[in-house]
C-alpha cells in the first residue's frame, strides 16, 4: 500500500480488502493499524474519510483492543474430529505483540495429530509452541520457528494446545495446520519427507507404510513402518519417518550392534553451510548409548541436534564433550548442521546398541509378532511368550518391592520403596487386555531414586527453598518434602516467593497427603518460572518432590507454608494498586477486583474457590497505562512498572488538562531511565507540536517544571534493550495569580507559607549541607507576562568534598541520608589553627564491604601517612591528626551502594609531653592510662570479638601513636575452641554484610575443673604485649616484645593457684620499670643492633630506636620466612643521618644481588621485593650525626609447602578479607608415602570465571587436574590418589571477594587411582584394591606404548586413631631386600603425643608385652589423672538478640564438626530456640546472606556440658594403668615384633 497527502486527504493503493470490509495495511513490518470503512467488500475507497483507522495492541490475554471498539481476537478452544488452524491475517501476515492461544481437545482416549501445510515465522524472534495438553510449562513440548516445514506431530493425550508469540518488529505469512483426532488403534500419518514418496494409506495398529525418494535422492533411515501399540491409550510408529538426502550430501542409515559417527573430515575441519543426518536403527525394543569422544564447535551457530532419547531433543554446541546419550527408543537420528562462518574440528561419537534382552525387567514392550498368524505377542524377561489372559510378571523396582503375585485379567498390583527413596511413576499398576488379543500392564512398573535432599516439615508455618538457594540447585537431585498439618482438622497453603526451574527438564511435583508420587493425588507438576499464587491441600499432609536432570540449573525456589481452615482456597492477597471486594476464602467463595484510579486491569476481574481448594486463577494485576488523560487537580504519573522496570519497546503519552486560566506543576520524586536511549519530554501543550519544556534522560532527577498553560503533555520513549527503575512525578494545579507551592526541601528549612505574588520565602540547610539549586530566597514575582519565582526552588545536599576550616562542623557523605551514588571520588581537607589538631568521630558508617571505602591521611592530602582505611560498618571512636591537616579520600565502586556516613570533626590542643587519647575500640577495653612519650597502652575485646592487631600501641616522640587504634571485630567464621564462649554474626550489632558464607566449628574437647583461688594480675611491660588477660588456676600468659625488641625472662606463665596464688616461673623483676614490684615481668631491653628472624611477618628496627641511633654501628638483619614464600618489605619510619646507609640484598647474604643502598629518607615510600625466602640487611652509621633510625615492616607473599604434616589448613591471602588483584599463589601439600591428601571446603567466594583455583594431583607438570573451582558455591570434598597435592590460585586485576578456607588431612591410601581408558584403546578390569590387575589393549591399527599390565599394590600403611589423641604409626613394610635375600615383613608400633582418652580402649596385651609398674609410679598417675574431666556435649543458648532477613539468609547448626554431620536446624527471621543441643563434643555452624537486604545477626553464648567418668574408680584405676604403660613405651623406647 502507498500512502500519499493531498488537500488533507490519504488516498490508498494496493490495499487488501476482505469481505467483512476491512482493509488491512500489508508490509514486511506489520502496522498496527486497521481501516474500518463502509464500502462494499472489493472496492478501494477515495480517501480516509470513507473509513475509520483503528490503532490496537495486544494485551496478556490474547486479545485485541482497539480505540474505537473493534475487538479483534486469536486463539481459542477447538473440539471435533477435525479442523483447521491458521495464525491471525494468514497469509498476509501476523501482527506484532501476538500471543494467541489455541486449544484443541479430543474424546477422552483418544489423541490429536497435527499437520502442517504452511509456516513461515520471523526466525529466532517469533515463534509457535506446542504443548502436549493444557499450555502449561509442565506440558511444553517443543517450539517451533523459521521457514521450514515441521513434520505432523501427534500428542500423548486427549488435549494438545498451541501458542503463537511474535515481537515488536517484522512478521511473516504465518501458518496454517490441520488437526484431526485419532482413535487409540491409530498412529495418525506420519507425513511425507521432502522429495520423498509415500506408499500406504492406512494407520492403524498393525498397518504398515513404505517410503522411497525420488530420482537423485537417498532415502536415510528405516524404509518400513508399522504401527505399533504402546500401552492400552496409545500407538505409535516403531520408526521414525526416513528422510531423503542428496546422493552427495552427507549422513546415512547406521545398523549393527555398534560404530562410529564423525563429522565430515573430522578430525579435520567441517566444511561450512553442512547440513548431515544420520539414523541409527536397532531392533524393537532394543536401545541405543551413543559416547562423544570429541567435540568442537563454533558455539550457537554449528550445532548438533539429537531425537530419540529423553528430552525428545537434544541441541548441542559449543567446546564441551557432551555427556553420553540414551534413546528411549529403538533408533536415534542426529541431524548437523553449520553456518557460513567459522569451522572447528567437529565431533567423533561411538554407538553402542543394547539388546532388549539384556535388560531387567521393565514392565512390557509390544513387538509384532513372529508366527503366521500376524497376531501380537508380549516379550518377557526371558522372551518367552505369555498367554493372553496373563500379564508377564513385572518384578519389583530397585531398592523398592511390590504388593501382590496375582498377574491374571483385572488384578493389580502395588509398589513402595525403601526408605529414603522416592516413588517415580504409578503406586499400582492394573492388567488389562489390549486390542483383544492380549493382555497387558496399565502403566510401566515405576523406579526407586534416592531421596538425596528434603525434608519432613510441620505446622503451623515455615519456610523451607530448594538446595543451594538463592545458588544454582544440584543436578541429578531427588528432594522430598512432606509438610503435616499439627492440627488434623486443617490444610497446608504453600506460596512461592521465587520460583525458577529449568523449563522442561527440571520440575516440582506437589500432591496432596503423604504418599509421596502417587500419580493419583498430584496438585500440579511446576517448571520453567509461573507458578500459581497459592496452591492449598485437599488433606493435612501436601508432599512436594524436586527432580532435576544432569545439565544446567537455575536458582530454584524458596516457599512458604502455613495451616489454613478445611475446605478453603487461602488469601490471595490484593494487587498492587488494586481494590478487591469479598473476604472469604472458602470454597464457592468469589472475590472480585477492580484498580485505583489511573490503573489498568489485566487478568480476571473475579475468581472462586473450587472444590479441590483451588483459586480458578491468579489475581489480577493493575498497570499503569501507557496512555491516558488526568483531569483530577493534583495526582500522579508513573512509568509503566513503576518501580520494577518499565521495560522495552514503549512509546507512552500522558495528558494532564487543569481548568483554563490555572497551570500545571510537576515535582519530581524518583527519575531512572536508560541513559541517551529512554527519554521523557515534557511539553507545554496538548499536541505533537507542542512547544517542548524539557527532555529528560538517566538517572538525574529533573528540578521542578511548571507549565505555561493548563495543559501537559508528556511523552515516554524506550527502545528495545535495557531499562531503568522508571519515574514517580506528582503534579498539582495553581491559579495564575499565585506561584506553585515550592515544598520544604530536603535537608533544609522553609521560611514563608505565602505563595502569592510579591510574597518571598527563605532556605536555610542543615548543617553539612550545602546549596545545590537556588538561592536562599526566592520571590513570587511577574517576569514577561508570567508569574514565577525569581529563581529555581532551592536544593540542599551534602557534597562530594570541600575544604573546611571553622573550628568545628559535620562532613556527610553525597546523598546523606540517603544512599551514596556509584563512582564516587570525593576529597575533604579540614584544616585548624598551627599548633592544633583534628579530631574526627564518627556518628553513623555504613558502606559495602570491600568495595566502598574512606581513607583518612594525617595531613593535607592523599601523599599524606594513612590513618586509616575503613568500609562495611567497622570505624573507631574517633581519630586524631598529628598535624593541623587532614584530608580524607571516598571513594565507591559501579554497584551497590549503603546509606554512608555522618562524621563530626573539631580543632584541638596537642600536649607537648604525651599523645592524644588514641580512643577504645567499639566493643573493646583498654589497658592503660598513661599516655605520655614512651608509654604503651593496649587492647582486648568483648567475647565474640576479635582484635584486629595485638601488638600494644607506642607514644612515640613524635607525639602519635606508633600504629593506628586496632579494631574489635566479629569475624566470618573461624575455629572457636574452649569450655564456653560466644559467636556473633559479621559486624554485630550492626547489619550484617550481604553474600556471606561463614562457618564456624566449635570444639570444647578436653578440660580442667579447678576451684583454687585465681593470681593477681602482673600487668603489661612497655614496649611489650601480653595475649591472655584471664588469672585463674590454669589460666595461660603469653608475653612478647614489640617487632625489634629481646625479651629476657619467662615468655610464658600458668597460674598454678593455692593459697599463695603464684606463677608457674619466677619472673625476674623489671629493673628501671616502674611497675608492682610484687610481680615480676620479663624485661624488655631497647631495640638491638641487628637481628634474625624467621618469622613470616614482622618489623625490624634500627638500634635504640625510637630515640636516635649511635654512631659507629655494623649491624646485620637476617630474614628467612617459609620456603616457597617470598618477602615484601618497606619503611615505616626512615630517617638516616647523612653518610649513613641501609644496603638490602635479595638472598641468604650480602653475595646476592643488590636491590639497593638507602640513605636519608630515600626508602619512604618504596616495597622491596625479594626472589626468595630470604632477604640479608646491612646498616653502618659513620662517626658524624645520627638520627632517628628506621622501622621496616616485612611480609609475605602468598603460598608455601607442608610436607610430613596429617593435617592443617590453608587460606586465601587476608581471608576473610578480600584477597589481593593478579595473585598467584602455589602450595603444596605432601604427606607419608602410601598416604593420600582429602581437601574439605570450608568456605569458599571468588570471582566466577575470573578467579580459579586449581588443585593438581601431584605437580602441575603431570597434567592430573583434580578439579578447577570459582565462584560462590562451597566445592565438594577432592580426594588425591597421589601423596603429593599442588594447589594454585590466580586472580585477575578486577573483583575480589573473601576467598577460601581449606582444611587438609591425610589418610590412607586405601586403593588406587582410576588408570582410565587409552585413546584408540580399551581396558579389561575394572578392579583398584590391592592385589587387583588390569590389562590394556589397543584398537586396530594402534600400537601399545607402556605396560600392558599394570598391578595395584600396597607400598606403606599407616594408622592413625586421632580419637584418642594417640597416635599410632603402624608401618608395613611389604618386602625387604637385604644381601639379594627376602627376608620377613616386619612392623612396628610406636605410641607418641599428649596421652586423653574419651573412653577406654586397651592398647597393650598382657600376653605378648609386660611392662612392670610399681605402685608408686601407678598413685602418681592416679591422683592425677583422677582430675581430669570430660566435656561431651555443647550446648547454644540464644543471648541478646537473633534477628537475620527471613527467607534469604539462614543459620545452619550442624552436630558435629562440618557441614557433612547431621542438621540440627536452619534458622532464619528471629526464629531461634532458646536451647540447642549436640550429642558431641563439636558444633558446626554456617551462616550464608544473599546479595540484598541485611539484619542486625544474632549473639550467641555457647557452654560445654561437663561431666564425670562414667565408670568409676575401676575405670580410672585402668587409665592410670596406660598412662603408665604409655611413659615407660616412651622414654625405654620399647618395641616389639608382631603380626599386623
Amino acid at each position: 500500500m502507498e500512502l500519499n497527502l493531498s488537500d488533507s486527504q490519504l488516498h490508498f493503493r494496493n490495499l487488501v480488502i476482505q469481505p467483512d470490509g476491512i482493509f488491512r495495511y500489508i508490509s514486511q513490518h506489520y502496522l498496527n493499524v486497521i481501516f474500518l470503512c463502509s464500502r462494499a467488500a472489493g472496492n478501494i475507497p477515495d480517501t480516509i474519510s470513507d473509513c475509520m483507522m483503528v490503532t490496537f495492541h495486544f494485551s496478556s490475554s490474547g486479545r485485541i483492543a482497539g480505540g474505537a471498539g473493534f475487538i479483534y481476537t486469536c486463539g481459542g478452544t477447538l473440539k471435533g474430529l477435525n479442523g483447521t488452524i491458521e495464525s491471525p491475517g494468514f497469509p498476509y501476515g501476523y501482527p506484532n505483540g501476538a500471543n494467541c492461544t489455541w486449544v484443541i481437545i479430543a474424546e477422552e482416549r483418544n489423541r490429536i495429530q497435527i499437520v502442517f501445510q504452511s509456516f513461515a515465522l520471523e526466525e529466532e524472534y517469533d515463534y509457535l509452541s506446542l504443548y502436549d495438553g493444557h499450555p502449561h510449562p509442565a506440558n511444553f513440548r517443543t517450539r517451533l520457528t523459521g521457514f521450514h516445514l515441521p513434520p505432523p506431530v501427534t500428542s500423548t493425550k486427549s488435549v494438545f494446545s498451541l501458542r503463537l508469540t511474535s515481537d515488536f518488529a517484522v512478521s511473516a505469512h504465518g501458518f496454517k495446520v490441520y488437526y484431526e483426532e485419532l482413535q487409540s488403534s491409530s498412529c495418525g500419518n506420519p507425513g511425507v519427507p521432502p522429495k520423498g514418496i509415500l506408499y500406504g494409506t492406512r494407520f492403524d495398529v498393525g498397518d504398515k507404510i513404505r517410503y522411497s525418494c525420488v530420482t537423485g535422492y537417498i532415502l536415510d533411515g528405516h524404509p518400513q513402518l508399522t504401527c505399533i501399540a504402546n500401552s492400552v491409550t496409545t500407538a505409535s510408529w516403531d520408526f521414525p519417518v526416513p528422510i531423503c538426502r542428496a546422493e552427495d550430501a552427507c549422513g546415512g542409515t547406521m545398523r549393527g550392534s555398534s560404530g562410529i559417527i564423525s563429522s565430515p573430515n573430522f578430525p579435520n575441519e567441517y566444511h561450512n553451510n553442512a547440513d548431515c543426518t544420520w539414523t541409527i536403527v536397532a531392533e524393537p525394543g532394543d536401545t541405543i548409548s551413543l559416547i562423544f569422544t570429541d567435540f568442537q564447535m563454533e558455539e550457537k551457530y554449528d550445532y548438533l541436534e539429537i531425537e530419540g532419547s529423553e528430552p525428545p531433543t537434544i541441541g548441542l554446541s559449543g567446546m564441551n564433550i557432551p555427556p553420553p546419550v540414551i534413546s528411549n527408543k529403538n533408533w536415534l537420528r542426529l541431524h548437523f548442521v553449520t553456518d557460513s562462518n567459522h569451522r572447528y574440528r567437529g565431533f567423533s561419537a561411538h554407538y553402542q546398541v543394547k539388546k532388549a534382552i539384556d535388560f531387567k525387567s521393565r514392565g512390557f514392550k509390544l513387538f509384532p509378532g513372529k508366527d503366521n498368524s500376524n497376531k501380537f505377542s508380549i516379550l518377557n524377561e526371558g522372551g518367552i511368550k505369555q498367554a493372553s489372559n496373563l500379564c508377564p510378571d513385572p518384578g519389583e523396582p530397585e531398592n523398592g518391592k511390590r504388593i501382590g503375585s496375582d498377574f491374571s485379567l483385572g488384578a493389580t498390583v502395588q509398589f513402595s520403596c525403601d526408605e529414603d527413596y522416592v516413588l517415580q511413576g504409578s503406586k499400582s499398576i492394573t492388567c488389562q487386555r489390549i486390542a483383544e488379543v492380549f493382555a497387558a500392564w496399565s502403566d510401566h512398573r515405576p523406579v526407586c531414586k534416592v531421596k538425596t535432599c528434603g525434608s519432613n516439615l510441620q505446622g503451623p508455618g515455615g519456610t523451607f527453598s530448594s538446595p543451594n538457594f538463592p545458588f544454582q540447585y544440584d543436578s541429578n537431585a531427588q528432594c522430598v518434602w512432606v509438610i503435616t498439618a499439627i492440627n488434623t482438622n486443617k490444610v497446608i497453603q504453600i506460596n512461592f516467593e521465587e520460583f525458577d526451574l529449568e523449563i522442561g527438564y527440571d520440575t516440582l511435583t506437589i500432591g496432596d497427603g503423604g504418599e509421596v508420587g502417587d500419580p493419583k493425588t498430584v496438585l500440579q507438576v511446576l517448571t520453567g518460572s509461573f507458578v500459581p499464587d497459592l496452591i492449598v491441600s485437599m488433606s493435612n499432609q501436601m508432599w512436594l518432590h524436586l527432580q532435576t536432570d544432569e545439565s544446567v540449573g537455575s536458582i530454584g525456589f524458596k516457599v512458604n507454608y502455613k495451616e489454613i481452615e478445611k475446605e478453603s482456597c487461602g488469601d490471595p492477597g490484593t494487587p498492587l494498586y488494586g481494590i478487591r471486594e469479598g473476604d472469604g476464602f472458602s470454597n464457592r467463595d468469589v472475590l472480585r477486583f477492580e484498580c485505583q484510579f489511573g490503573f489498568e486491569l489485566i487478568g480476571e476481574k473475579s475468581i472462586i474457590c473450587q472444590e479441590n481448594n483451588q483459586w480458578s486463577a491468579n489475581i489480577p494485576i493493575c498497570i499503569f497505562p501507557c496512555l491516558s488523560n488526568f483531569t483530577a487537580p493534583m495526582g500522579t504519573v508513573l512509568s509503566p512498572d513503576y518501580p520494577e522496570g518499565y521495560g522495552n519497546n514503549l512509546n507512552c503519552i500522558w495528558t494532564i488538562i487543569s481548568d483554563p486560566g490555572s497551570r500545571i506543576h510537576l515535582s519530581f520524586n524518583d527519575f531512572d531511565l536508560e541513559s541517551q536511549f529512554d527519554f521523557l519530554a515534557v511539553k507545554d501543550g496538548d499536541s505533537v507540536d507542542s512547544p517542548i519544556i524539557g527532555t529528560f534522560t538517566g538517572a538525574e532527577v529533573p528540578s521542578h517544571l511548571t507549565s505555561n498553560g493548563h495543559i501537559l503533555r508528556l511523552e515516554f520513549q524506550a527502545d528495545h534493550s535495557m531499562s531503568g527503575r522508571g519515574f514517580n512525578i506528582t503534579y498539582n494545579t495553581f491559579g495564575h495569580n499565585e506561584c506553585p507551592d515550592p515544598g520544604v526541601p530536603i535537608n533544609a528549612r522553609r521560611f514563608g507559607d505565602n505563595f502569592q505574588l510579591g510574597s518571598s520565602i527563605s532556605v536555610i540547610c542543615e548543617e553539612g549541607f550545602i546549596k545545590t539549586q537556588g538561592t536562599e530566597t526566592i520571590t513570587c514575582m511577574l517576569m514577561d507576562g508570567k508569574v514565577m519565582w525569581s529563581g529555581p526552588i532551592p536544593k540542599c545536599g551534602a557534597p562530594c568534598g570541600g575544604h573546611f576550616s571553622s573550628p568545628s562542623g559535620v562532613i556527610l557523605s553525597p546523598g546523606w541520608p540517603g544512599y551514596y551514588k556509584d563512582s564516587l571520588n570525593c576529597e575533604w581537607v579540614i584544616e585548624a589553627e598551627p599548633g592544633h589538631s583534628i579530631k574526627i568521630t564518627f556518628e553513623r558508617f555504613q558502606t559495602e564491604l570491600n568495595y566502598d571505602v574512606l581513607e583518612v591521611h594525617d595531613g593535607p592530602n592523599l601523599l599524606s601517612p594513612l590513618l586509616g582505611s575503613y568500609n562495611g560498618t567497622q570505624v573507631p571512636q574517633f581519630l586524631f591528626s598529628s598535624s593541623n591537616f587532614m584530608y580524607l579520600l571516598f571513594t565507591t565502586d559501579n554497584s551497590r551502594s549503603n546509606n554512608g556516613f555522618k562524621i563530626h570533626y573539631e580543632s584541638v590542643t596537642v600536649n607537648t609531653y604525651s599523645c592524644l587519647d588514641p580512643g577504645i575500640p567499639v566493643h573493646g577495653r583498654r589497658y592503660g592510662h598513661d599516655f605520655s612519650i614512651g608509654s604503651t597502652v593496649s587492647f582486648s575485646c568483648d567475647p565474640g570479638y576479635r582484635l584486629s592487631h595485638e601488638e600494644p600501641l607506642l607514644c612515640e616522640k613524635n607525639h602519635w601513636w606508633s600504629h593506628p587504634l586496632p579494631t574489635c571485630d566479629a569475624l566470618c567464621g573461624g575455629d572457636v575452641r574452649g569450655p564456653s564462649g560466644t559467636i556473633l554474626s559479621p559486624g554485630y550489632p550492626d547489619l550484617y554484610p550481604n553474600s556471606l558464607n561463614c562457618t564456624w566449628t566449635v570444639d570444647v574437647t578436653h578440660g580442667k575443673e579447678y576451684n583454687l583461688e585465681p593470681c593477681e594480675d602482673p600487668g603489661i611491660p612497655q614496649f611489650g604485649s601480653r595475649i591472655g588477660f584471664n588469672f585463674g588456676v590454669g589460666d595461660i600468659l603469653t608475653f612478647s616484645c614489640s617487632s625489634g625488641y629481646r625479651l629476657e625472662g619467662a615468655s610464658e606463665v600458668i597460674c598454678l593457684g593455692g593459697g599463695r596464688r603464684v606463677w608457674s616461673a619466677p619472673l625476674p623483676r623489671l629493673g628501671q620499670l616502674d611497675i608492682n614490684l610484687n610481680q615480676h615481668l620479663p624485661v624488655q631491653m631497647s631495640a638491638e643492633c641487628g637481628a634474625s628472624t624467621t618469622n613470616n611477618e614482622g618489623i625490624l628496627l634500627s638500634p635504640n630506636y625510637p630515640l636516635n641511633y649511635e654512631n659507629n654501628h655494623e649491624c646485620i638483619y637476617s630474614i628467612q620466612v617459609q620456603a616457597g614464600k617470598g618477602i615484601n618489605i618497606s619503611a615505616r619510619t626512615f630517617h638516616l643521618a647523612q653518610g649513613d646507609v641501609l644496603k638490602i640484598y635479595d638472598g641468604k647474604d650480602n653475595t646476592a644481588h643488590l636491590l639497593g643502598a638507602y640513605t636519608g629518607a630515600s626508602l619512604r615510600g618504596l616495597t622491596l621485593s625479594s626472589t626468595s625466602n630470604h632477604l640479608w640487611l646491612e646498616f653502618n652509621s659513620d662517626m658524624e650525626g645520627t638520627d632517628e633510625g628506621f622501622q621496616l615492616v616485612y611480609t609475605t607473599e602468598c603460598g608455601g609447602r607442608f610436607k610430613g604434616e596429617s593435617s592443617g589448613r590453608i587460606l586465601s591471602p587476608g581471608y576473610p578479607f578480600p584477597y589481593d588483584n593478579n595473585l598467584r599463589c602455589m602450595w603444596v601439600i605432601e604427606v607419608d608415602p602410601g598416604n593420600i591428601v582429602s581437601l574439605q571446603f570450608l568456605a569458599f567466594d571468588t570471582e566466577a570465571s575470573h578467579d580459579i583455583l586449581r588443585v593438581w594431583d601431584g605437580p602441575p607438570e603431570n597434567e592430573m587436574l583434580l578439579k578447577e573451582i570459582s565462584g560462590s558455591l562451597i566445592p565438594e570434598g577432592i580426594h588425591s590418589t597421589l601423596n603429593i597435592v599442588t594447589i594454585q590460585f590466580d586472580t585477575d586485576f578486577y573483583i575480589s571477594k573473601s576467598g577460601f578456607a581449606i582444611q587438609f588431612s591425610s589418610s590412607v591410601a586405601t586403593a588406587c587411582r582410576d588408570p582410565g581408558v587409552p585413546m584408540n584403546g580399551t581396558r579389561n578390569g575394572d578392579g583398584r584394591e590391592p592385589g587387583d590387575t588390569v590389562i590394556f589393549q589397543c584398537d586396530p591399527g594402534y600400537e601399545l606404548q607402556g605396560d600392558e599390565r599394570i598391578t595395584c599394590i600396597q607400598v606403606e600403611f599407616y594408622l592413625y586413631i586421632s580419637s584418642l589423641s594417640v597416635e599410632i604409626l603402624l608401618s608395613a613394610v611389604t618386602q625387604h631386600k637385604q644381601n639379594n635375600q627376602k627376608i620377613r615383613p616386619r612392623q612396628h608400633w610406636f605410641m607418641k603425643g599428649r596421652f586423653y582418652m574419651n573412653n577406654l580402649i586397651s592398647l597393650y596385651d598382657k600376653d605378648t608385652c609386660s611392662v612392670d609398674v610399681n605402685d608408686q609410679e601407678f598413685n602418681k598417675v592416679f591422683d592425677t589423672i583422677s582430675h581430669i574431666i570430660l566435656m561431651e556435649k555443647l550446648t547454644v543458648h540464644r543471648l541478646d538478640s537473633f534477628s537475620i532477613e527471613p527467607n534469604y539468609d539462614f543459620l545452619y547448626i550442624y552436630d558435629g564438626p562440618d557441614s557433612n554431620s547431621p542438621l540440627i536446624g536452619s534458622f532464619q527471621d528471629s526464629k531461634l530456640p532458646e536451647r540447642i543441643e549436640s550429642s558431641s563434643n563439636t558444633m558446626h555452624l554456617a551462616f550464608r546472606s544473599d546479595g540484598s537486604v541485611s539484619f542486625t545477626g544474632f549473639h550467641l553464648e555457647y557452654k560445654g556440658k561437663w561431666t564425670t567418668m562414667r565408670r568409676g574408680i575401676q575405670y580410672l584405676k585402668e587409665l592410670a594403668m596406660l598412662q603408665v604403660i604409655y611413659d615407660k613405651l616412651n622414654t625405654e623406647q620399647l618395641s616389639k615384633d608382631t603380626e599386623v
